[in-house]
């Protein structure tokens, strides 16, 4: 089957909030090059990960931001190409295996935290000391779990998480934070996204970490419908969702129960905190890095 390979060049100062525009606009499955990322591994920010990702990977990806995503060939993008007229937009048509597999070529082993190690399904690697590993494969879902908001609400969970909490994870994705939740020793988690394509590669990363025991999935649009009390809700989505989400959620929290939320913008960090407060959740800790926050809030 062939698709429309769409890629968008922009700018570092635009980037983070052109994958909102795009997934405010239901296209997910972003592929995304950020520089700052390889800039930060050349100057030596982030030494550890010179263990994990080869240098020929680092050159092929010093350019220009980009985002990538892919629509069916009738599909119109005549409206959203008006929309990003300000960017470079280039289209070309490519078979569905090359797009579907290409991407594994930059997708290496990387210590996410420093506990956890995310690393392809189909490639072998030895944990250091107190590592744990995460095998993951995206397929069609969002992300390989290396992006910052997902790190941050990975921190967030690895740090006020305790043994035996009951985990909800909305909008899992890849069902990356569900099985670290599993494996941070949760006794019940279960991993809810409204996409049936990323629920089923969320069962496949469950079933391959061997942590299906402990995980299960409901097809949800966010909470709704599900009977699910929880000692800790982690949701990464975005601001309007996350706001969305405070009004609803606490009633699914035990007293005292933990609400980590992230894909949030630096920018949108006030409003959401505002909306946390008013409904009743103290605010224990935000850690922010590149142009996103997360939040861990505490339900009162």
């Amino acid at each position: 089957m062939k698709y429309q390979e769409v890629t968008i060049h922009a700018n570092v100062e635009s980037l983070d909030s052109l994958i909102l525009f795009l997934q405010e606009r239901g296209i997910t499955g972003l592929v995304i090059s950020d520089p700052r990322e390889w800039t930060e591994l050349m100057e030596g920010k982030e030494p550890y990960h010179w263990d994990y990702i080869d240098e020929s990977v680092v050159q092929t990806l010093m350019t220009d931001p980009s985002i990538t995503f892919y629509a069916d060939p009738k599909t119109d993008l005549s409206s959203l190409l008006e929309e990003l007229s300000r960017f470079n937009v280039s289209i070309r048509i490519v078979d569905d295996q090359e797009w579907l597999h290409r991407w594994k070529d930059y997708f290496e082993p990387v210590l996410i935290t420093d506990r956890f190690v995310v690393k392809p399904a189909w490639s072998s690697y030895t944990p250091k000391p107190g590592e744990q590993v995460i095998d993951m494969d995206p397929g069609m879902a969002f992300g390989t779990g290396t992006h910052a908001t997902t790190q941050l609400c990975l921190r967030l969970l690895q740090k006020y998480m305790k043994k035996g909490d009951r985990v909800l994870d909305v909008g899992t994705g890849t069902g990356i934070l569900a099985i670290a939740a599993a494996m941070l020793g949760g006794r019940d988690v279960l991993a809810a996204d409204l996409d049936p394509q990323a629920l089923a590669t969320a069962r496949e990363n469950i079933r391959k970490n061997n942590v299906d025991h402990v995980v299960h999935t409901v097809l949800a649009d966010l909470t709704e419908g599900i009977d699910f009390r929880s000692d800790v809700i982690v949701a990464n989505l975005m601001a309007d969702l996350v706001i969305r989400l405070t009004g609803s959620i606490k009633e699914q929290l035990t007293e005292r129960g933990l609400y980590i939320s992230g894909g949030i913008l630096l920018e949108q960090e006030a409003p959401v905190r505002s909306a946390l407060e008013a409904s009743g959740f103290h605010v224990l800790e935000m850690f922010r890095e590149e142009e996103w926050c997360a939040i861990a809030a505490q339900r009162m």
